[in-house]
């Protein structure tokens, strides 16, 4: 996208993704006392996020269904209306119940609805950049993050836990400016009536870098496609047919093009959407419905589970950061300085990823991969650290790797599956995400209160996230040898 809608578009992903990381990461900041003077433990603060994430889960799947009746605008709006909600009434909490509710299940359901709204309309509007500007959002989100524990501690000693929490709400009411923005692509799109015969002005509008509508005539049928999702189709070395994206800078066999968009029409399937197909049974429709077929892709599922725990490991990782802190005798003070290190390493690896995208092209899983296993090897030098300045240093550390670990997330999902199927791909992730943490983190917090030890509880965090590392791993192997055996393989046949 060059210019225009589309510009306002990352700084809606990037409110509803700061807004939820800063709450985790400074829910020891504003709710410690509170739980203290409740009496409450490790075990309370691991069910109210649990409840929180799997609310998300929920909210991520029922978005990917509301989006069959209502637009994506309306659903991120009444997502932003349920958030904002949960954040106001836990100024009122009197109880662990209360938070589970108000910051649980509300603020989970509306971050959920919100976020496949955001990445989803950012995939529509952005393709051959995404990378790019996917890290100028994050680099915004940082900015966010890295201000929102100071916030905070300053709202908390001027004006105490609920005067604090109001405020803090009021601050996330400007998440209905960020889902107002989500506008339908198609309301700024620019329509061209195109003939099937005629070929070079489709290659000139696409090399106008825009996303463009484009109409095809054929005689009395007529097609709607978005050109930068149109397949083209050439031939690999082997002379063998392959299928990709639209590349605007190469040449495109037209011929070619036109007649399998015809025989696509002929068997009633374009752009993922079936038509014609007789499918029975209730939990069949269940399947169609949800995409769960999507689960009958194995690096699809190697993908999403991968993902989610490290996504687990890492919030819980800095959800009870604060807290240990404390224990290791550092005041509320020096605890908001390291957690807001954390975020300003975090903004500097964001812009980081942003100038390292303009000049190589790095997959997004690989980036998530190395970002994991730096992560593991650093949380155990974190709990042999017990000084302010050694403290400083391995902070700095862990939140500049903590950018790789979540920018890439949504555009590993993008890379591997088809725009039609992103929005109910990326909701099923997230229902993975939140029934995972439902049922983890309080087994965490579980581990830490029977063993009273947070260094126990750190190194279970980090052996989930080496449940992410080690199947892509064997899969990368795997896929290694496999093509390597196809090669040798054609060597002997030709």
């Amino acid at each position: 996208m060059k210019g225009g809608w589309g510009l306002l578009i990352p700084f809606g992903v990037a409110m509803v993704a700061a807004f939820h990381i800063g709450s985790f990461a400074s829910f020891g900041l504003l709710f410690d006392d509170f739980l203290k003077n409740l009496g409450a433990e490790t075990k309370a603060v691991t069910i109210i996020s649990g409840s929180n994430s799997i609310m998300l889960s929920f909210g991520g799947l029922f978005a990917s269904i509301l989006f069959k009746k209502f637009s994506m605008r309306s659903v991120g709006l009444i997502g932003a209306t349920i958030f904002f909600a949960g954040s106001l009434l836990t100024a009122f909490a009197t109880s662990v119940e209360h938070l589970v509710i108000f910051f649980g299940i509300m603020e989970g359901m509306g971050t959920g609805l919100m976020s496949i709204v955001a990445y989803t309309t950012f995939n529509h509007y952005f393709v051959r950049r995404r990378v790019f500007i996917m890290s100028i959002t994050q680099t915004l989100k940082g900015v966010i993050i890295m201000l929102y524990p100071i916030m905070v501690q300053f709202l908390m000693d001027k004006y105490g836990f609920r005067g604090a929490a109001a405020l803090i709400a009021v601050i996330h009411a400007h998440i209905f400016f960020g889902m107002a923005v989500m506008h339908p692509i198609e309301w700024h799109y620019k329509v061209v009536k195109i003939p099937l015969n005629d070929e070079k002005p489709l290659l000139n509008i696409a090399n106008q870098e825009e996303i463009v509508k484009v109409t095809v005539t054929d005689g009395e049928k007529k097609l709607c496609v978005d050109i930068e999702h149109v397949p083209t189709f050439n031939q690999d070395e082997n002379g063998n047919e392959r299928i990709g994206s639209l590349d605007t800078t190469q040449p495109t066999d037209f011929d070619l093009i036109k007649r399998r968009i015809s025989s696509i029409i002929s068997l009633g399937d374009l752009m993922g959407e079936s038509y014609g197909r007789v499918k029975n049974g209730k939990w069949q429709k269940i399947v169609d419905f949800l995409d769960l077929n999507l689960f009958k892709d194995p690096i699809y599922v190697n993908i999403a589970i991968g993902v989610t725990f490290v996504t687990l490991s890492d919030n819980a990782f800095f959800t009870l950061l604060p807290m240990y802190l404390f224990e290791l005798g550092f005041d509320k003070a020096d605890t908001a300085k390291l957690v807001s290190l954390s975020a300003a390493a975090d903004l500097g690896s964001r812009a980081f990823m942003a100038l390292i995208a303009l000049c190589i092209q790095i997959k997004a899983r690989h980036v998530t991969l190395i970002g994991a296993i730096v992560t593991i090897l650093f949380r155990f030098v974190f709990l042999n650290v017990h000084s302010f300045i050694g403290m400083v240093v391995i902070i700095i550390v862990l939140g500049f790797f903590r950018t790789w670990l979540h920018v890439t997330v949504p555009l590993i999902f993008a890379d591997h599956l088809p725009p039609s199927q992103f929005a109910s791909g990326y909701g099923l992730y997230m229902f993975l995400y939140g029934n995972f943490s439902f049922i983890i983190s309080p087994f965490i917090g579980y581990i830490r209160d029977m063993t009273k030890s947070y260094v126990t509880c750190f190194n279970s965090l980090s052996f989930i996230m080496s449940l992410c590392v080690i199947p892509w791993i064997l899969e990368m192997i795997w896929f290694r040898l496999y093509s390597r055996k196809r090669k040798i393989v054609a060597q002997s046949i030709f």
